[in-house]
């Protein structure tokens, strides 16, 4: 519960024939009135020799900042399910877009083993899910049990990318924190070519300049940009840059490097070499963060 909003998880929902539901109710005039009713993308009820089988969706829920959070620590992922062991576990992130809850974000642990029912407990903070798994494996020993940690990434899109010599537009994601006393800010270029000489930008707006400079992208920052020129690096073989911003010392044109600070507003995008198929260059997707 997160002031008006209470979430409400029904993981043994097969009467209806699902895989588990999360109930999510209002508070309006003293009354709890039921919204919506929340259920994975990908949910299955299945049968086997002693039973039915379900992913668990809504074991456990939690809720941060209008966000909600379920844990699914039944789900296969797509394993096929013979005796009802295979139960690797996920969880999933629903949010308001346009007034309808959407499932935003499903969450899987990239090295989750059979069993491992990763889902079964579940926390959201800010941008961050924990997810414990309690039946994980360890070093060959069952039952160990582990906790994942995800940061969900975050910002506004305000431009897509322009296709490069790869065949794919190249993207631009925010991680960490949105807050800034956390001081956590994590930018990741992908779908790059690999190698390509990556700087990443920022400025208090969005904009669109096509083509500047005779690239073949398109600029989507306005305002004073920031370059940060002392993260300028090379994409490694997978075509992915990644560089940790200083929150604390976001370099300006005008007025050297500042803080940053709970209400500002900054719009990402990257800068990058390519070969399409003479010297080139081109520009990821742009991003606009909202900071707390």
């Amino acid at each position: 519960i997160e002031g008006d909003l209470l979430a409400i998880g029904d993981p043994g929902d097969l009467g209806a024939g699902l895989p588990g539901a999360v109930s999510v109710y209002r508070l309006d005039q003293g009354s709890w009135d039921l919204e919506e009713t929340l259920l994975a993308s990908d949910g299955y009820v299945t049968n086997f020799g002693t039973g039915v089988v379900n992913d668990d969706f809504g074991w456990r829920v939690a809720i941060d900042e209008g966000r909600i959070a379920v844990g699914a620590s039944g789900a296969s992922r797509g394993v096929s399910v013979i005796d009802g062991s295979e139960r690797l576990g996920a969880a999933y992130v629903f949010e308001q877009v346009g007034g309808a809850w959407t499932e935003t974000f499903q969450l899987h642990s990239s090295d989750a083993a059979v069993s491992s029912r990763y889902g079964r407990a579940i926390d959201i903070d800010g941008d961050a899910v924990m997810g414990g798994a309690p039946s994980f494996p360890f070093k060959g020993i069952n039952n160990i049990g582990g906790a994942f940690l995800f940061e969900l990434p975050f910002g506004e899109l305000v431009c897509d990318g322009v296709v490069n010599s790869t065949g794919t537009a190249a993207t631009l994601d925010v991680t960490g924190d949105r807050r800034v006393s956390i001081g956590r800010l994590l930018l990741t270029a992908s779908d790059l070519p690999p190698g390509a000489l990556t700087l990443f930008l920022a400025a208090p707006a969005a904009g669109f300049t096509q083509n500047p400079g005779g690239s073949q992208g398109n600029l989507c920052v306005s305002g004073p940009v920031s370059r940060f020129v002392t993260l300028a690096g090379a994409a490694d073989v997978t075509g992915a840059y990644s560089a940790q911003l200083d929150v604390d010392a976001i370099p300006t044109p005008n007025a050297g490097e500042i803080p940053l600070l709970p209400g500002d507003s900054l719009t990402f995008q990257a800068w990058y070499r390519d070969a399409n198929p003479g010297p080139t260059s081109n520009f990821t997707s742009a991003r606009l963060v909202e900071f707390r």
